[in-house]
């Protein structure tokens, strides 16, 4: 019975391997291609998401909306867009360079310079369910990574700010408007208190305690 040959010895006996000069190219151009493959190393993908908190639910939020004044003062600005707006500002990439010490790695002092790597290099974007995803695309696993958690840290931070000015704004409308409406009910009193006097008029507790 003849044994039944591996996969070696079936390529050993093919016509074209039996030359020299086929088997110089075959392995010659594996090399080649190995060679070229090695100057593209492979790249790793860094990414986190959050999701940004409802603009209205910091405190206050709602209060002013039973006064009628939350449409007209305050507008309707998706909170996914403003984090998206924040996310690909300047102030978070100043915070990330500051963090990173990216001008150290990069040997770059040029403030322009580095925004532009950062710009180029990594995405803010959203998906659905207002999910905003923050991805870079390097060959430094590490260094990505760094990189995304600085700019996760620095979104957060920068919306967290936002969200306490917009608290402060709506504090200070409300106090206004409660303050105005205080002074409106404390003039009418006096009016109608002085109308009464010179009319001879019962008070309005004495004539409910008279009924």
């Amino acid at each position: 019975m003849t044994p039944r040959k591996s996969v070696i010895g079936q390529l050993a006996h093919l016509r074209v391997l039996s030359q020299f000069r086929w088997r110089a190219l075959l392995l010659g151009g594996l090399a080649a291609s190995f060679a070229v493959l090695a100057f593209f190393p492979e790249r790793y993908l860094a990414t986190s998401s959050f999701t940004p908190s409802d603009r209205g639910a910091p405190g206050l939020g709602g209060t002013p909306g039973h006064l009628g004044a939350l449409n007209g003062v305050f507008g309707n600005q998706a909170a996914v867009e403003v984090a998206l707006r924040v996310g690909n500002g300047v102030a978070v990439r100043d915070d990330v360079i500051e963090k990173t010490r990216l001008k150290d790695r990069l040997k770059s002092d040029g403030r322009v310079a580095l925004q532009r790597y950062l710009a180029r290099n990594v995405e803010v974007r959203s998906i659905r369910g207002g999910i905003i995803v923050i991805e870079m695309e390097n060959r430094d696993a590490e260094w990505a990574r760094d990189i995304v958690g600085a700019y996760q840290a620095a979104v957060q931070e920068e919306l967290g700010r936002i969200s306490r000015r917009q608290t402060a704004y709506k504090r200070d409308v409300l106090v206004k408007l409660v303050q105005n409406a205080s002074d409106q009910l404390g003039k009418a009193q006096a009016n109608y208190d002085q109308f009464r006097l010179r009319n001879r008029g019962a008070g309005p507790r004495a004539a409910m305690t008279a009924i």
